[in-house]
C-alpha cells in the first residue's frame, strides 16, 4: 500500500476542496440559523447540494456561465441575507449556537480506522489518482464533467446535451458540477478531481453521516458512534458497491446524503405530532425544504429510498395524530379511515409518479435478476450482493436487532429495515417474478437494479451493528469493573473505565475491520473487480498506447470533429484528452433518442463516398476525420452485433485518406465531401 501514496498525491488537493465545497455554504447558513457547528455541518451537504442545483440551473437561464466565482458569489450571498436576517430578528445581535464538547479522539480514531479500512480495500487497487476505474458508466460521468468546463453550463437541466441526442436533456449532475468546480479550482485532472471527491465522500460525510444517523435511532454514545463511523465501509454492497459496479457516482453521492435527509425527516415529523424540537423553526423549514430539491439534482431514485425508508415512521406519526382525534372527538373510525386514506394517497401517488414521462427513461428499465427469493432475504442481511456473505457482520448486525427490539427505542426501524429487504427480494427476483409489471411498480424508480436496493442494507443495518459492538464493549466494562473490586480509588477506577472502553471498542471494532478486508471474500470480491477495470493494460478498454495515439491525432485534427465508435474506447478521448470526437457516450447512456444525423452516421458513414446523404450529415457534424481504435467488440461494453456499423472504415474505404496509423489504431481523414 505504501508504494499507492505518492501516486495518490494528486487527490489530495482536490479532497480538500471537494470537502469545502460541500460543507462550507450550506454549514455556515445553518450556523446562522441557530443550529450547532456540528448539526449545521451534518445537514449541509443536503443544503449544499440544492443550492448548486438551484443556483447552476438560474445561471443556465440567464445565459450566465458557472464556476468558481459565480458559486462563491451566490453562496456569499446566501449566507448574507441569512445573517442579516438574523440581525434584524436578533434586534442588531446575532447570537450564534456554541458547539459541544467534541470528543476528538474517538471521532478521530473512528475515521482513521475507515480511513485504513478504505485503503486497504479500495485506494491501494487503483493505479493512481489520475487511473480512471473503467466501467460502462464512466464515460459518462467523466463526458458530463468536461462538458460543464468547457461550455460553462453546469445545469442539471442541460446536462444531456453532450450527447447530442434529440429530446430530454435532464441528468442529476450536482455531484458532477461539485467535482468540475473542485477541478477549476485545484487545478487537477478530472480524474484526480473525482476520485478527491470520492475520498471525500467515503472517509469523511459518508462514515459520519451514518454515525448521525446511528446516534438519532439508538441515543448518544460515543462508542456507537465510532463503531458506526470506524466500521461504515465494511459492507460490500455500499460504498465500494457503487465504486467498483456501474459506475454509480450519482447514487453514491445520493445515498451519502440519506442519513442527514432521514434525520430531518423524523425530526420535522416529530414537530408535527406536537413534540418539541431541539431544531429553530427557520433551519428545520430550510433543510425540510432542501431535501427533495437536493434529491432532484443528486439522483431522484434516492428520494423515493427516503420515503420508503421513513415511511414506517410517518405511518407511527399518523397514527398518534389519529389516537388523539378519537380522543377529542370520540370517533373511533377516525382512525382506521384516516390509514385508509393515508395508503390510498400514498398509492396512488407512487404509481401516478412512475408512470410520469420525466421518469420513463428509469422506470422502464427492466433489470434482470433470477435469485431465489429466501437466497434474497440473506443476501441482503449478509451484504452479500454478487459477493460472498460477510458472517461476522451479520452476526452482529442479527445481535444487534435482538438487542434494539428487546431494550431499545426506534423499533420502526427495524419495519424500514424489512421494507428494504422486501424490496431488494422483489428486484433481485427479475424474469422469476409472475408479475413484471408489479414488479416494475414496486421496484422501477431503482431501474429494477437489486445493486442499488442492495445499497439500502448499509444505510438500515450499520446502526445495529454499531449497536452490537456497543453492547459489546459495555459488557466487558462491566465484567471487567465487578472482577476489579470496591478497592480501588474512583478515580482510578474512572481511568481504568476510560481506557478499557477505548481498549475493548478498538479491539472489537479492529476484529470485525480485519476480518472483513484481509479475511474476508467479500470486498477482496469488489477490490479485485476494481483493480481489473482500473489497470492500465493493453487489455483494458481505452489503453495507454490508445491514449498515446489520440494524443498524436490532437495534433493532426486540430478542433475538428471526429467521427468515432464510442464503444473502441474513443468515447474517452474526449474526457481524458482534447479530441473533439462526436459521439461521446455510450448508447446506454444517451438522454434522448439518437438524431436523424446521427444514425447516419452510426450507420452508414463507411458509405460517404456513394450516399450524398452521408455525406451531408458530416458537414452538418462538421466531421473531417474518422478515428477507428479496434473493432469496438472489447471487454464487457459491447455485446452482440457490431452497433456501429458505419465507423467499420478499413484504409481501401473510399472516401477516405489515412491520415495517422500505429499497428490497429488508425486516423482518416474524409475526403469524399472536401
Amino acid at each position: 500500500m505504501a508504494e499507492s501514496i505518492p501516486a495518490w498525491l494528486p487527490a489530495l488537493a482536490p479532497l480538500a476542496v471537494f470537502t469545502a465545497l460541500l460543507y462550507l455554504p450550506g454549514g455556515a447558513a445553518l450556523w446562522l440559523m441557530g443550529l450547532r457547528p456540528a448539526v449545521a455541518l451534518g445537514y449541509a451537504p443536503l443544503l449544499t447540494t440544492a443550492y448548486v442545483g438551484v443556483v447552476t440551473a438560474v445561471c443556465a437561464a440567464l445565459g450566465l456561465p458557472f464556476g468558481a466565482i459565480p458559486f462563491a458569489a451566490g453562496a456569499a450571498a446566501l449566507v448574507a441575507v441569512v445573517a442579516g436576517i438574523r440581525l434584524v430578528r436578533g434586534r442588531g445581535r446575532l447570537r450564534l449556537a456554541r458547539p459541544r464538547r467534541v470528543r476528538w479522539p474517538w471521532v478521530l480514531g473512528a475515521l482513521a480506522l475507515n480511513a485504513l479500512v478504505v485503503g486497504v480495500a479500495y485506494v491501494r487497487h487503483i493505479p493512481s489518482a489520475e487511473a480512471p476505474v473503467y466501467q460502462y458508466d464512466t464515460i459518462w460521468h467523466l463526458t458530463v464533467i468536461r462538458w460543464f468546463l468547457e461550455s460553462g453550463d453546469y445545469s442539471s437541466l442541460d446536462a444531456g446535451l453532450v450527447d447530442g441526442t434529440a429530446g430530454g436533456h435532464f441528468y442529476p449532475a450536482a455531484w458532477h458540477a461539485l467535482v468540475a468546480l473542485t477541478s477549476e479550482l485545484s487545478g487537477a485532472s478530472i480524474p484526480a478531481a473525482v476520485h478527491g471527491s470520492l475520498l471525500a465522500l467515503v472517509l469523511i460525510a459518508w462514515p459520519t453521516a451514518i454515525a448521525w444517523l446511528t446516534r438519532t435511532l439508538f441515543g448518544p454514545s460515543r462508542v456507537q458512534w465510532a463503531a458506526a463511523a470506524g466500521l461504515s465501509f465494511l459492507p460490500a454492497v455500499f460504498p465500494i458497491g457503487f465504486l467498483g459496479y456501474g459506475v454509480l457516482y450519482s447514487n453514491l453521492f445520493g445515498y451519502v446524503l440519506l442519513p442527514a435527509a432521514l434525520i430531518a425527516v423524523v425530526a420535522m415529523l416529530r414537530a408535527v405530532s406536537g413534540k418539541a424540537s431541539r431544531m429553530p423553526l427557520p433551519a428545520l423549514t430550510a433543510v425540510v425544504v432542501a431535501v427533495p430539491i437536493a434529491f432532484v439534482f443528486a439522483q431522484p431514485n434516492t428520494a423515493f429510498t427516503l420515503i420508503v425508508l421513513a415511511l414506517p415512521f410517518a405511518v407511527l406519526t399518523l397514527d398518534r395524530l389519529l389516537c388523539r382525534a378519537v380522543a377529542r372527538r370520540g370517533r373511533g373510525w377516525l382512525r382506521p379511515a384516516g390509514h385508509a386514506a393515508f395508503a390510498a394517497v400514498f398509492a396512488t401517488a407512487w404509481v401516478v409518479i412512475h408512470d410520469s414521462p420525466f421518469l420513463d427513461r428509469t422506470t422502464a428499465v427492466n433489470w434482470a435478476g433470477g435469485a431465489p427469493s429466501t437466497d434474497a432475504a440473506g443476501e441482503w442481511f449478509a451484504f452479500a450482493d454478487l459477493t460472498k456473505p460477510q458472517w461476522l457482520l451479520l452476526a452482529f448486525v442479527l445481535a444487534g436487532i435482538v438487542i434494539a427490539v428487546r431494550y431499545g427505542p426506534s423499533r420502526w426501524w427495524l419495519v424500514s429495515a424489512a421494507i428494504g429487504c422486501l424490496l431488494y427480494v422483489v428486484a433481485a427476483a427479475g424474469t422469476a417474478t409472475s408479475s413484471q409489471s408489479l414488479r416494475n411498480y414496486l421496484v422501477g424508480f431503482w431501474y429494477t437494479d437489486p445493486r442499488r436496493l442492495a445499497a439500502t442494507a448499509a444505510i438500515l443495518l450499520v446502526p445495529y451493528l454499531a449497536l452490537a459492538v456497543a453492547t459489546g464493549v459495555w459488557a466487558l466494562v462491566r465484567a471487567w469493573r465487578r472482577r476489579s473490586g470496591p478497592s480501588r480509588s474512583p478515580r482510578t477506577v474512572a481511568a481504568y473505565r476510560r481506557w478499557g472502553t477505548a481498549a475493548a471498542a478498538s479491539v472489537m471494532m479492529a476484529t470485525l475491520a480485519f476480518d472483513a478486508t484481509i479475511g474476508g471474500l467479500a470486498l477482496g470480491t469488489r477490490a479485485a473487480h476494481i483493480a481489473e477495470a482500473a489497470a492500465a493494460t493493453d487489455a483494458q478498454w481505452y489503453s495507454p498506447a490508445e491514449a498515446a495515439f489520440v494524443s498524436k491525432a490532437e495534433g493532426i485534427v486540430g478542433h475538428h470533429r471526429v467521427a468515432n465508435d464510442p464503444f473502441d474506447g474513443s468515447a474517452m478521448a474526449y474526457s481524458l484528452g482534447d479530441l473533439d470526437v462526436y459521439f461521446t457516450a455510450l448508447p446506454g447512456n444517451w438522454m434522448g433518442t439518437q438524431t436523424a444525423d446521427q444514425r447516419l452516421i452510426r450507420e452508414r458513414l463507411k458509405d460517404v463516398a456513394t450516399a450524398p446523404e452521408v455525406c451531408e450529415a458530416a458537414e452538418r457534424a462538421g466531421i473531417r476525420y474518422a478515428l477507428v481504435l479496434h473493432d469496438g467488440d472489447r471487454g464487457v461494453f459491447q455485446n452482440g452485433p457490431h452497433q456501429f456499423p458505419g465507423l467499420a472504415i478499413a484504409d481501401d474505404t473510399p472516401g477516405f485518406e489515412l491520415a495517422a496509423a500505429d499497428g490497429p489504431l488508425r486516423l482518416y481523414a474524409v475526403t469524399a465531401c472536401a
